[in-house]
């Protein structure tokens, strides 16, 4: 017999080839632009993609701590100032087979003081763990990056002298080659 209380789960409707994702993640990531002409990216060194720095937020975790946090742990940046949230993304995705959903908070941040390496340019920022690098870019090399989540890369990419204007994407790369 049918039990017609229960809500349906609807994998087709999500679009998900292999079931529905099992949580939801919510990402932190910074906007650092120090000279307004450089931004800085990290990368994750194994799979060759660049995405801002930051991560995932702690159960109990505000979006700007998890920033700070990730920050220290990643690159050992200390004072980190966030600012207002600029982009979020709602992005549903298959990585490497299993279904995905997760929501990216993209701030403005700050870190005081950062020198200029010879040529007037950021500084560069040292890794701190052996997986990640990390790199000042200009917003016209970004169109050949492998940049994610690609809602992101495309506001990036798009608005490049204007990212002061709070943005709202909902994405589905379903069908993206799995990485």
């Amino acid at each position: 017999m049918a039990d017609h209380h229960r809500t349906p789960r609807l994998p087709d409707a999500a679009g998900f080839p292999h079931g529905l994702p099992a949580d939801i993640g919510i990402l932190a990531r910074g906007l650092w632009r120090p000279d307004d002409q450089h931004l800085l990216l990290c990368q994750n060194t194994k799979r060759g993609y660049w995405y801002l720095p930051g991560g995932h937020v702690e159960p109990g975790e505000s979006v700007a701590h998890a920033i700070r946090r990730e920050l220290y742990e990643e690159a050992g940046l200390l004072g980190v100032d966030v600012g207002p949230c600029l982009f979020v993304e709602e992005h549903l995705f298959n990585q490497r087979g299993a279904p995905r959903h997760e929501y990216t908070f993209v701030h403005h941040i700050a870190v005081e003081h950062w020198p200029r390496d010879e040529h007037g340019r950021p500084a560069p920022v040292a890794a701190q763990e052996p997986k990640l690098d990390f790199g000042w870019f200009e917003p016209a090399a970004l169109t050949d990056l492998d940049l994610r989540p690609g809602g992101l890369k495309a506001w990036l990419t798009a608005h490049p002298g204007n990212l002061d204007t709070p943005h709202f994407l909902s994405t589905h790369d379903l069908h993206r080659p799995s990485s």
